[in-house]
């Protein structure tokens, strides 16, 4: 059995098995490695640790934050117990349809983990109808 121990400062890759295994593993890493580190001189200052302090020390690009304003999607379907939508059985994909009547579109993932979140703290109540869950007020 062979085996090969890389402590990146405590990160510690250590990799057991046959010969072959631990040679490819180490091959892979050691091609991996060298790409990362690519015209980097490690044996002279502004090797490495340099080149990360200089890295973190750059401005970050923003990047748009996929987070809509407004009111959440339990928030809109409270709007909608308010109305009066669920004074009968409601399925899931009747909300999604109500909402998106109503200028906002969820994908239906979403406006399902807000009904059971709803139910859960017993804003709505579900009851099993024909093979699937139909939400109603308590």
């Amino acid at each position: 059995m062979a085996s090969f121990v890389v402590d990146i400062r405590q990160g510690q890759i250590q990799v057991e098995g046959e010969e072959k295994f631990v040679e490819r593993v180490y091959a892979d890493f050691r091609e991996l490695l060298v790409k990362q580190l690519s015209g980097v001189d490690l044996a002279v200052p502004g090797g490495v640790a340099e080149q990360q302090a200089q890295d973190e020390s750059k401005p970050k690009s923003a990047r748009k934050s996929s987070k809509r304003s407004g009111p959440s999607c339990a928030a809109r379907i409270d709007v909608l117990k308010a109305e009066g939508f669920f004074d009968t059985l409601r399925a899931a994909k009747e909300v999604t349809e109500k909402l998106r009547e109503k200028g906002t579109a969820y994908e239906g993932k979403h406006v399902a983990a807000a009904l059971i979140n709803m139910t859960s703290s017993s804003k709505l109540r579900r009851v099993k109808e024909g093979g699937g869950w139909k939400y109603q007020k308590p």
